[in-house]
């Protein structure tokens, strides 16, 4: 994008991507990776990797919502979610913690990755919703259960840790009630990088812009253990979550939910 404006870099970049061969626009899609005629797969797996290179370098609002877009479109049409969960998900969480890092201070710089972190749950939200039509939903949570410890210790802080598990327990839910609330994961995911910050004189009379609580909100925790236990999850899913929590002091109100 560096000798072209972005408006024009996003165009050259788009008809480069849905300029290809018929078999890799629109492959005939199997639940199983492993069943992929091999250059379409690695043809596949380039693609989201530039897009997902280009999301992170886009400075414009309007440009991170197209390359979404085409994102969770060669997400649903030309990979099976098997192949691109872990992916994604970990795409979500290194950008959280890429977005924590920044000081609120550069309003712009830390809002473009707010913006980014938040595009990127739709996305894994788009991989959890394929694989329902693919009947793929029971493999996909399975996994993110198994994970869940793994993929959450450590990577981001204890401060937005929650609000991280809430979209991902959304979109792993096979309730379709429950992912209705999707956009309202969204925006408690966005609500938890505003916490927790060092007030400057820099902000003067709009320092109450930020908030010095260090939980979730009572109604966004109370919507937590309502995700986590009407979600239709397994016993041993469950389980995995309680291990998560007992860890955690910032996740003591789900644990005693799910203790009950």
């Amino acid at each position: 994008m560096k000798n072209y404006s972005e408006h024009h870099a996003i165009q050259i970049l788009l008809v480069h991507l849905f300029s290809a061969d018929n078999k890799l626009l629109s492959p005939k899609l199997t639940s199983d990776v492993s069943n992929m005629d091999p250059d379409v797969l690695m043809s596949s797996m380039e693609r989201i990797t530039l897009l997902y290179k280009a999301l992170r370098q886009s400075k414009l609002k309007e440009t991170r919502r197209i390359i979404t877009t085409s994102l969770k479109y060669f997400l649903r049409e030309t990979l099976p979610p098997a192949a691109t969960l872990s992916r994604v998900v970990i795409e979500f969480l290194e950008c959280c913690k890429d977005a924590e890092k920044l000081n609120m201070s550069v309003v712009s710089e830390k809002e473009r990755w707010i913006d980014y972190s938040v595009l990127n749950a739709e996305v894994v939200f788009e991989v959890f919703q394929t694989s329902i039509s693919q009947d793929q939903l029971p493999v996909l949570s399975g996994w993110i259960f198994e994970a869940l410890c793994h993929l959450l210790n450590g990577k981001v802080t204890a401060d937005l840790l929650p609000n991280c598990l809430v979209t991902l327990l959304v979109s792993a839910s096979s309730n379709r009630h429950i992912r209705e609330v999707a956009p309202l994961s969204y925006a408690i995911l966005k609500s938890g990088f505003y916490r927790n910050y060092n007030v400057d004189q820099n902000w003067g009379i709009f320092s109450d812009f930020l908030s010095n609580s260090k939980q979730l909100s009572f109604a966004d925790r109370r919507l937590l253990c309502v995700v986590a236990l009407h979600s239709d999850y397994t016993g041993s899913q469950l389980e995995r979550l309680k291990e998560l929590c007992e860890n955690e002091e910032c996740l003591r109100d789900l644990l005693t939910c799910l203790s009950v």
